[in-house]
């Protein structure tokens, strides 16, 4: 198998603001799917304020979950 060059490496690493981004949306995905009644999925509103469903699911997001 042959190896990879140190410069595609670096550039195809995962860095750390780009990795949350990508776990906020799947986050919010997994949120959006769970809704009832449906609601439509639209990755535009991530972190976007104005949006109700976003600001369900950080109401969501910072409820305490409580176990038995």
């Amino acid at each position: 198998m042959a190896t990879v060059p140190s410069y595609i490496k670096k550039y195809l690493r995962m860095k750390p603001e780009v990795k949350q981004i990508f776990d906020d949306l799947d986050e919010y995905r997994d949120f959006i799917r769970m809704q009832y009644p449906q609601v439509a999925f639209n990755e535009a509103d991530l972190y976007k304020n104005a949006s109700p469903l976003w600001q369900k699911f950080l109401k969501a997001r910072n409820k305490p979950v409580h176990k038995k």
